[in-house]
């Protein structure tokens, strides 16, 4: 039987953040927005050198969030797992510093996970770009590890119960990216098949000057191979296939159709179907019609 939650559960939100002061005011306000009331948010500065702590001192609501600084830099990782160590809630979702919340995502989150059968539950992404907004709705509905080990559908942020979270052991401050992925392998093989909602309630934003981890194509690189290790006996010669399908649109690498055929599997097709298509000039041209011709109407 699952674990019946509270009416209406106290949820620890964890931001790590470092010299991001002014992105961070953005991400801190669309958390104490959400209309769900019975919230906590927990800002963990990873040793800033810019003015994160006086504005943080100085936000009208400063009394609405715990603000815990780390002595020296250790990482998101470390970061996250301060916040989840101290957590009171019951249950527990995340915001990265240059992200935000859409109003109602706590609501919508907590609706679904509540169903009771739920490992966690995540949502579609919007993506705020310099050409507008783009809506990634992508693997909705329920994810199981036979899926998750294809490739991260869960994206980079979920809710859970703060306990299993611990149980895990949190984040892996040994590797360098896709910490979220390997957390949620984790958590999936241990608490079973998650959900992810059709809506976005999450915001990316793709327009600062500020970069990303997820970026940085070296880190990401050697993250994937420590994941790879680390869960090798998990990973059957179908989803090695996927990964290195993954490996190779991270690299900037191309997909020939010989190795398109050679890697594809049910598990993959999605992913693999753009690397083919850019990488074959036949299909890149007609895809470019097809954005024109779209544009047009």
């Amino acid at each position: 039987m699952p674990e019946i939650l509270a009416e209406h559960p106290l949820i620890s939100v964890y931001l790590p953040t470092r010299n991001r002061a002014a992105l961070l005011m953005r991400a801190i306000d669309s958390v104490l927005a959400q209309d769900y009331p019975h919230l906590e948010l927990i800002v963990v500065d990873d040793a800033s050198t810019d003015d994160t702590a006086a504005r943080i001192a100085a936000h009208p609501a400063r009394a609405r969030l715990r603000y815990l600084r780390q002595p020296e830099p250790g990482g998101a990782c470390a970061a996250r797992n301060r916040a989840i160590a101290d957590a009171r809630g019951a249950l527990i979702t995340g915001l990265d510093d240059d992200d935000a919340f859409l109003p109602g995502r706590l609501s919508g989150l907590l609706a679904r996970f509540a169903e009771g059968q739920w490992s966690c539950v995540s949502s579609s992404v919007r993506e705020r770009t310099p050409r507008g907004d783009i809506t990634r709705r992508v693997d909705v509905g329920r994810i199981d590890l036979e899926a998750m080990l294809h490739y991260n559908r869960l994206g980079n942020q979920v809710l859970t119960r703060t306990a299993w979270l611990r149980e895990i052991g949190g984040f892996d401050p040994a590797l360098p990216a896709l910490q979220d992925y390997d957390t949620w392998v984790r958590l999936v093989t241990a608490r079973g098949a998650a959900y992810r909602l059709r809506e976005a309630s999450y915001v990316q934003f793709k327009d600062h000057e500020l970069a990303r981890i997820s970026g940085d194509r070296t880190r990401v690189l050697e993250g994937l191979g420590r994941f790879v290790a680390k869960h090798r006996d998990q990973l059957a010669p179908r989803h090695l296939d996927s990964l290195e399908i993954l490996r190779r649109r991270l690299a900037g690498e191309t997909l020939p159709p010989g190795d398109f055929l050679r890697l594809v599997n049910r598990g993959n097709l999605k992913g693999a179907l753009p690397l083919l298509i850019n990488t074959t000039p036949t299909l890149a041209a007609l895809k470019r019609l097809l954005a024109l011709r779209y544009r047009a109407r």
